[in-house]
């Protein structure tokens, strides 16, 4: 699927240029694509027997948890969240700036490790505990 989406994307930009009807394209495959996952998640949801994610997802869940004490743990965790993480940027942005590093380069850098610690804490997150 990814090797047709690369295809596709290098055959519409063969011209270096973004049209109205490219993005017609784009759109349709975007609407395409969705409902296949959506036809895709309710076939398989109407499976009797359970997988063992879901199985484990619901082991998981907090039952004695209010919805205002959730609410509260979730928007307290994104605050820390985006404090922290304009804190690295900040910091990480001031030590590249004292050795002379380009911001076109600061910029690709911070942008890379971003996607890749949000996989990497995926990936993390997923493995079994030793």
């Amino acid at each position: 699927m990814l090797l047709l989406v690369s295809l596709g994307a290098y055959a519409l930009m063969w011209d270096r240029h973004l049209g109205r009807g490219d993005g017609i394209v784009l759109l349709l495959c975007l609407i395409g694509m969705v409902s296949w996952v959506v036809r895709e998640a309710r076939m398989e949801g109407s499976e009797v027997s359970p997988d063992a994610l879901s199985v484990e997802m619901e082991d998981e869940i907090p039952r004695d948890m209010s919805t205002p004490v959730a609410l509260f743990w979730v928007v307290f965790g994104l605050a820390i969240l985006m404090a922290s993480s304009d804190r690295l940027v900040w910091g990480a942005t001031g030590v590249a700036r004292h050795f002379n590093v380009p911001d076109l380069l600061i910029g690709l850098t911070v942008v890379a490790v971003g996607t890749s610690f949000a996989r990497a804490g995926r990936v993390c997150c997923g493995l079994p505990a030793w």
